[in-house]
């Protein structure tokens, strides 16, 4: 009898033999039922490994070089990758209401794009302000406007607002600058009402400021950072409070697909 020795490997999905070049344990799923490809589940990324990767054995990403821009200039936040076939929704999605670890039918594609492809705004944790812009002005005591601010949180709530504050400043002049912040809350609706700030700026001509915020039972807060044009002292330090209105009530960023 001839004895023949079968290499294999053992995948975190399933078992290959190398020698065969196949994985001889199935997938769990037929990814996608529509595509004859999809019904062999001992093939591997619809036997294109060169285009395709496959993470968990659910669903396939195509491998897409990127163009030279985004070589060159790397964007703030990537999109997201979309999967090929059933994913898990995002919470307040509205195909799951009750924030359940739902899998969706691989027929669902428009779903796929709703749960995946979202967009670059939409922050990974808390909630990111962005303001357009903010308005500083003032001598010893300053007035701070931001007519328009875009407040969107990790499960896609989106509020828009305006706020306007006010203090003490240990220096003088005036700017006009974007400004970004990140709270460590996904609640949006919290952030309205009064908040405690404390932060500077610096630059002649080209401002750049840091900015500290945090809401009154002081479990809320935020980092801010901006970035514009000024006129005045080369530096200044202020601190005082602010007030948050809205615009409208708020909506997730989902129901718009």
């Amino acid at each position: 009898m001839t004895q023949i020795a079968i290499q294999v490997v053992q995948f975190p999905r399933a078992i290959a033999s190398l020698a065969a070049a196949r994985f001889i344990q199935p997938d769990t799923i037929v990814p996608d039922p529509g595509d004859p490809q999809s019904l062999n589940r001992y093939a591997y990324t619809r036997n294109n490994p060169v285009r395709y990767t496959d993470p968990s054995g659910h669903y396939i990403i195509e491998i897409v070089d990127p163009p030279i821009n985004e070589i060159l200039f790397p964007p703030l936040n990537p999109p997201r990758e979309i999967p090929y076939g059933p994913v898990l929704l995002p919470p307040n999605h509205p195909s799951n209401p009750e924030n359940q670890g739902l899998l969706l039918s691989p027929s669902s594609a428009r779903d796929w794009g709703i749960a995946m492809k979202a967009p670059s705004i939409v922050p990974d944790e808390g909630t990111q302000t962005y303001s357009f812009p903010v308005v500083t002005g003032g001598s010893v005591i300053y007035l701070s406007f931001a007519p328009l601010q875009v407040n969107v949180a990790s499960n896609g709530d989106v509020l828009v607002t305006c706020s306007l504050e006010g203090g003490v400043m240990l220096s003088g002049g005036a700017s006009a600058v974007l400004a970004k912040q990140h709270w460590n809350t996904e609640d949006v609706e919290s952030l309205l009402g009064w908040y405690g700030v404390i932060g500077g700026s610096g630059g002649e001509g080209a401002v750049f400021g840091l900015e500290y915020s945090a809401l009154p039972d002081g479990k809320v807060s935020a980092l801010q950072e901006s970035m514009g044009g000024g006129a005045g002292l080369p530096a200044e330090l202020h601190f005082g409070f602010g007030y948050t209105w809205p615009y409208s009530p708020k909506f997730n960023i989902y129901d718009l697909y």
